[in-house]
């Protein structure tokens, strides 16, 4: 469902590597079903479960700043945090760009 977007939010587990060796296949995904680069802000969820945290605030930074992305949170959908702000600010990337 890439079609008509203008901005995209790319949410992995901080629990689970997996999810993080995933993200450069969406980044492409979307680049070639829109062909074009759109705002994509990085989401690290479960940050509720620190003492399983595979994947930390350092690498996810570093991943934003070396793909381009727009911009990062770390998010809990168990508690709600920054879920609520990760739409706010995809609103305002998206139409900063259009």
């Amino acid at each position: 469902y890439y079609k008509g977007s203008k901005g995209a939010l790319l949410v992995f587990d901080t629990t689970r590597k997996s999810t993080w060796f995933e993200l450069p296949k969406w980044i492409k995904e979307t680049e070639d079903a829109l062909g074009e680069r759109i705002p994509i802000i990085l989401l690290a969820n479960k940050v509720d479960l620190a003492e399983h945290r595979i994947i930390t605030q350092e690498m996810a930074l570093q991943f934003v700043e070396e793909n381009g992305l727009a911009g990062y949170l770390e998010t809990s959908a168990l508690s709600g945090m920054n879920v609520e702000e990760a739409f706010y600010q995809l609103a305002k990337n998206t139409l900063h760009v259009s």
